[in-house]
């Protein structure tokens, strides 16, 4: 919106003859344009927006913080899939009944051992899952907290 456009609108505003939604239109134009003059100023102060230009809002490490996240979900189901492959084409099909898991350098051939192990390590990565997910929610929370406050504050 250019400023004589602004101007006309304001104008309008302040004769009342404007509709609902082209206040709202006006309100948000005010709160994000950079344009500056005598009328727009006397309408972002009646309008009780601040006269200095708009502050940025703090959204962007949320959305990097999420982006993190999504990247690293997805670099995870890579790995697991790697290594799926891996095992599956590296599986030898005349000993199909055979288990065994390689630990340093050690072949384990106990079928309880190597459940148990599976059971043991599923659980830690679901448990760095959850905590992964519960510390992402709190600095989304915190994030979320800290930009309400900057714009009270405006």
């Amino acid at each position: 919106m250019n400023i004589d456009q602004l101007h006309t609108l304001i104008e309008r505003y302040f004769n009342a003859d404007t509709t609902v939604d082209e206040e709202r239109y006006l309100k948000i134009e005010l709160s994000r344009t950079t344009l500056s003059s005598p009328l727009i100023d006397e309408a972002r102060a009646v309008l009780g927006y601040s006269l200095s230009r708009p502050k940025a809002v703090v959204t962007r490490p949320v959305r990097r913080f999420r982006t993190v996240i999504v990247r690293a979900a997805v670099a995870a189901s890579l790995v697991i899939g790697a290594v799926t492959t891996v095992a599956v084409y590296n599986h030898d099909s005349s000993d199909i009944d055979a288990s065994y898991a390689l630990v340093d350098g050690k072949k384990i051939t106990d079928d309880e051992t190597i459940d148990e192990m599976l059971r043991h390590n599923m659980s830690l990565i679901a448990n760095a899952n959850a905590d992964m997910i519960s510390n992402a929610e709190n600095s989304i929370t915190n994030l979320i907290n800290i930009q309400k406050t900057m714009t009270t504050n405006l």
